[in-house]
């Protein structure tokens, strides 16, 4: 372990702090017993001049190797200032959410996004009284293709494999493209929100904002990375996001609510069955489905 790791626990601090004075005071009394020994004049002051000086130059040499470690990069400990554990994936989501300026989200069918991350948004929003700014980027429930290799990929791979069904996917989907409308339309001066369809799949998510990204993956249970602003691996996932975006096919989102479905709105009545209608408004009042 570092020395930079052993000093972020406190307790490790107070025993490394006391074993360092302890080991100081044995030097110092063990010097002394020896000097002690000899028949020199004034041998208490030569003693006590030369174990300051040796202190001098020890810690003069300790500093210098420390400056000349930080030169040079651990893999592990930089690898581990980006991971975060499935336990903590949640807070870490929500702590950004929180702080966010704008948001940017690349996922499936954004079920975790709508229950979780975007009522947070909203609120701090609200309690800030700032603008923000959401991109948002889904699969394309249209294409029934990419819908089938998606659910057969949930079915093969994930703790939820008996929920899903091509039909479960479109709706899920259009339960967030419901949420996202009705967030817009109900704070139109505080939530500006633009909508993507994408048919390119991935199993990890893009999402956060221009401070800080977070890679996630399909399964709660997976870990997740963390990348701010800082880190060099920022600017490419969001370079990543807007390629992504810019392929997408954009969907207009209604600027009032209209007279029947918000969705038939958005995507037409030959696009939109009432089956779908109903099934995204099941999926939208569901709970969240994972168990962070």
């Amino acid at each position: 372990m570092s020395l930079q790791g052993i000093f972020k626990s406190r307790s490790q601090r107070r025993l490394f702090l006391w074993f360092a004075g302890l080991l100081v005071m044995v030097c110092f009394a063990a010097t002394f017993a020896i000097a002690g020994l000899t028949s020199e004049p004034k041998w208490v002051w030569q003693t006590l001049n030369d174990f300051l000086g040796a202190m001098v130059a020890s810690g003069a040499f300790a500093i210098f190797s420390v400056l000349f470690i930080e030169i040079f990069l651990d893999p592990d400990a930089a690898h581990d200032k980006i991971v975060v554990v499935p336990q903590d994936i949640e807070y870490q989501l929500l702590r950004v959410a929180a702080e966010a300026k704008d948001y940017r989200i690349y996922v499936r069918t954004g079920r975790y996004f709508r229950s979780k991350v975007l009522p947070k948004l909203i609120e701090q929003a609200k309690s800030n009284r700032r603008p923000i700014n959401v991109e948002v980027i889904l699969l394309d429930f249209r294409n029934e293709c990419v819908c089938t290799q998606y659910v057969h990929f949930r079915k093969d791979s994930s703790f939820d494999s008996h929920l899903w069904s091509t039909d479960s996917v479109r709706a899920e989907i259009l339960a967030t493209a419901l949420a996202l409308a009705k967030a817009a339309l109900d704070n139109p001066t505080l939530f500006h929100a633009s909508l993507h369809f994408s048919t390119r799949l991935s199993i990890f998510r893009i999402e956060g904002s221009s401070d800080e990204i977070l890679v996630t993956r399909e399964d709660p249970k997976d870990f997740a990375y963390k990348f701010h602003h800082s880190h060099s691996d920022h600017a490419a996932y969001m370079t990543e996001f807007r390629w992504i975006k810019d392929i997408a096919t954009p969907i207009n989102l209604p600027k009032a609510y209209p007279e029947g479905s918000l969705l038939t709105e958005m995507f037409g009545q030959n696009v939109i069955t009432p089956q779908m209608d109903a099934a995204a408004l099941v999926a939208l009042n569901g709970k969240s489905p994972y168990g962070r």
